[in-house]
This record gives C-alpha cells, structure tokens and sequence, in this order.
C-alpha cells in the first residue's frame, strides 16, 4: 500500500493456525519453510488383525505421536487379539510400538515415492507434474520423519 510518504509496505494476512492439507485443499497454497508446520498434523493406518478396521494414528506437526493418540495407543494396548500376541513376544510396550513403526516406515516410504513422482523422478514421464503435491508431499514426509525420531529417541533398539 502507498502511505502518505510514498513508501510501499508490505501487507502480510494469517490463515491462522492450519495444517498443510487444509490450506492446500481450501487456499490452493502450502507453506514452504522446509517441510516444518508447527500446525501440522499427517495420519496413518495401524493395520489389526482378523480383518478389522485399522486404527489412524495421528502424527503432530514436531513429530509426535503420543499426544492426540493417547486413547488409540490405549485401544492398542487392551486389544485382547494384540495383546496376546504381543506378550508372547516380550515388553508389551516395545512390541506394540515396534507395530506401530513399521506402519509408520511404510508411511514415510509411500510419501518419499509420491515426492519422486510429483517431482519427476519417478514414474515414467521425468518431468515434474504438481509443485503444489509435491510441496505438500514433502510436509507430509518431513512430519513423519519427525515422528519416526521420536521413535528413535524412545525405542532405540527398534531401529538397530
């Protein structure tokens, strides 16, 4: 805008408080600042067995997972089927969180292979095909990244 001196400010407007998927999906935009959207929140399946419905964790914009999950983990925890498996192994606690990883790699390999193709690496045609996907692919594969550490950090042994 020009003030009354002749000089140009710039006007900045906030969306407020929105994870990527809702400022792609509403705004047509994803924020670029490295994949970091301390708003962000991505999902992911736990597959149960017996053919029932998996359970969507929810993974926060720094990675974690214990948070908005708290009763999802409990529902793990006290499944009977899953329990009986996992006390068959050990630490219930590990072996569940162990279940829970390897979800979670499948995620992460399945957001890495949508950054490839949207970017022209994978796939047959080489040329980049959506920014605006592959931006958001890339907050989605940042933010599961950022769980997976935090995995790392709690359950080391998971991950030698």
């Amino acid at each position: 805008k020009d003030d009354d001196d002749g000089s140009n400010d710039e006007i900045k407007i906030s969306y407020g408080p929105l994870p990527n998927l809702e400022t792609l999906c509403n705004y047509g935009f994803v924020a670029n600042n490295g994949g970091y959207n301390p708003y962000n929140f991505e999902t992911f399946p736990v597959r149960l067995a017996g053919g029932r419905l998996p359970i969507t964790l929810v993974v926060g914009g720094d990675g974690d997972l214990d948070g908005s999950n708290a009763c999802k983990i409990d529902t793990l925890q006290n499944d009977s089927s899953l329990r009986m498996l996992l006390s068959r192994m050990g630490d219930e606690e590990e072996e569940m969180y162990a279940l829970i990883t390897g979800e979670l790699d499948a995620a992460i390999d399945n957001a890495a292979e949508g950054v490839r193709v949207m970017s022209g690496l994978g796939g047959d045609d080489p040329s980049p095909t959506d920014p605006l996907a592959q931006q958001y692919l890339q907050g989605r594969l940042a933010t599961l990244e950022r769980a997976q550490e935090t995995l790392k950090r709690r359950f080391p042994q998971l991950y030698d």
